[in-house]
């Protein structure tokens, strides 16, 4: 049966795989662009990772977004180059083939192995759904129209040989090193310590892991307040903790979770299960950290590898780290050590984006 099953991955992959691009540029070639066409879903964290800084940078030309969800946008085809951000949709997909000889550039974007997530039993039916509706299908139609793939980790650049992709990673805007909240002080008084766990539906597996975790942690510490985002069989599951100080938040748009992180969060968990999906993750989830200000304990993991100095990697295992999170509970110091060690990762981060987007000469 496994030999079975394995065949069949490895069928589906082939027939999900993304479109080969060209490649027709050499590694220092640039282009002359006269505007940049971003196509994807906005707002969205992807673009604000990766792309809004870099897209910044003086020299850049003009900029115009493009949501999948607009029938009819009007685009101005001669000298631009199109940047597909994961999702695009089978009318635009058939404008950039139609006006190929006149766009400067066509790159598609992705932070995730798709065809990996449309198979992986990690993801919902839902998920994959609109994977295969608003990716892989749409995508299918700029085979021959497709220039380069850029991509945002080391990993999925491997995973992806087959297309010669060229590495993106995360240039975050300045504001999002900047807190929205700002640190806790020192204090005499019995302090609420609160931990969170953020995280989208796909992450099934680490819900589970955190379960037991955090049960633990709330009958050794009264004074913690656990919140989590879910939703669905998740969202049960975590009342079943019955426990006032569960605090269960429903999944925000983007836009919505940035508005909402107006309170100081104490401690950050970002487990990660083994698994080949979650082999290809970026270390994003640092920048959500810093926005609020709070210690976090990653997974050891290649997302998060090498970590910075002071910060604090974790294997998967449900002892260490209810040991970790009661450590951090109950001295403030290292939680401020941890936060401060997480903000100095980030800022280097957004120091990429000063060289801009790749093709594009300024």
């Amino acid at each position: 049966m496994g030999l079975i099953q394995g065949w069949i991955e490895r069928a589906c992959k082939r027939v999900l795989r993304l479109p080969r691009p060209r490649n027709p540029f050499t590694a220092g070639e640039v282009r002359d662009v006269s505007r940049i066409i971003v196509i994807g879903k906005f707002p969205n964290p992807t673009f604000d990772y990766y792309f809004a800084a870099r897209l910044a940078v003086p020299g850049t030309p003009p900029v115009e977004l493009i949501d999948i969800r607009d029938t009819a946008p009007a685009l101005e085809a001669e000298g631009s180059m199109v940047i597909i951000i994961r999702y695009t949709s089978i009318a635009l997909s058939r404008w950039i083939r139609r006006n190929k000889h006149q766009l400067a550039a066509v790159v598609l974007f992705v932070d995730d192995d798709i065809a990996g997530a449309i198979i992986s039993s990690e993801a919902s039916r839902g998920y994959r759904h609109r994977l295969l509706k608003q990716s892989i299908l749409p995508l299918k139609l700029l085979i021959g129209s497709l220039d380069e793939l850029w991509v945002s980790t080391e990993t999925l650049k491997q995973r992806l040989t087959y297309a010669a992709p060229r590495l993106l990673p995360p240039a975050p805007e300045i504001s999002a090193i900047s807190p929205s909240v700002l640190p806790s002080h020192h204090s005499s008084k019995p302090k609420t310590v609160t931990i969170a766990y953020h995280a989208t539906a796909i992450h099934m597996e680490e819900h589970n892991f955190l379960m037991p975790v955090i049960a633990a942690v709330l009958k050794a510490r009264q004074s913690a307040v656990f919140e989590v985002i879910s939703n669905g069989q998740n969202a049960e599951k975590w009342k079943k903790l019955d426990s006032d100080r569960v605090i269960i938040k429903p999944p925000l748009s983007w836009h919505s979770y940035l508005s909402a992180q107006t309170k100081q969060i104490d401690i950050m968990l970002v487990p990660v299960a083994p698994s080949q999906l979650n082999d290809c993750r970026a270390d994003t989830k640092r920048i959500d950290i810093v926005r609020v200000n709070a210690a976090a304990l990653f997974s050891d993991c290649s997302a998060f590898r090498p970590a910075e100095e002071g910060e604090c990697l974790l294997p998967y295992k449900s002892n260490i780290w209810i040991s970790h999170i009661l450590s951090l509970i109950d001295d403030e110091d290292a939680r401020t050590t941890l936060a401060a060690a997480t903000r100095r990762r980030v800022e280097a981060m957004n120091q990429r984006a000063v060289d801009g987007l790749p093709l594009i000469s300024r």
